[in-house]
């Protein structure tokens, strides 16, 4: 894996990357965090996005690996006061993810707008840990069910983006006539 020269050589030669519509990484980093105006860039071997937390907070690095380009790899960095650095990873490999048509819409007691992806296939999100010193992700885990909420209708926009531009995805039934 690539990353800790990514991250650790940030500074170093990167070059923006030009495209005519959002990249996979930018529709990716919307559907799935609600973050857009990414500054993407190309790092060797991957594709490369910094979202700054609060001064002094960590990060969050949002990374597409040239071997993998349908999984979006989410770095959450965070560095809490009087904690030790942990990095987190959530693995979301889009050509495993059900489509707007096949999610769930409703209220999850919390959410009025939620999104629920119920009896999701191994390995569609996932989460680990990322050890830097080999580039491994040891403890991995992947969800079964996950849900999220926070502006749907442009999020499940950028979900059908990516799958008629990227990732097609698993099958989902056909439109409702109404």
């Amino acid at each position: 894996m690539k990353f800790p020269a990514v991250l650790l050589a940030m500074g170093l030669a990167m070059t923006s990357q030009a495209h005519a519509g959002p990249s996979f990484l930018e529709a990716a980093a919307f559907y799935f965090k609600n973050v857009q105006g990414l500054k993407v860039q190309r790092a060797k071997d991957a594709t490369v996005a910094v979202q700054e937390n609060l001064p002094g907070m960590g990060a969050t690095v949002f990374m597409v690996d040239d071997d993998e380009p349908c999984t979006l790899r989410i770095f959450d960095m965070n560095v809490l006061p009087g904690e030790k650095k942990k990095v987190t990873v959530r693995h979301v490999n889009f050509s495993k993810l059900p489509g707007p048509r096949s999610v769930e819409l409703g209220n999850n007691g919390i959410a009025s707008t939620a999104v629920f992806m119920n009896n999701l296939v191994d390995g569609a999100i996932c989460d680990s840990n990322y050890r830097l010193s080999d580039g491994t992700y040891p403890g991995m885990s992947c969800h079964k069910d996950y849900w999220w909420s926070g502006n749907r209708v442009r999020r499940l926009n950028a979900l059908e983006y990516i799958r008629d531009n990227f990732c097609m995805g698993l099958p989902q039934p056909d439109p409702m006539p109404y």
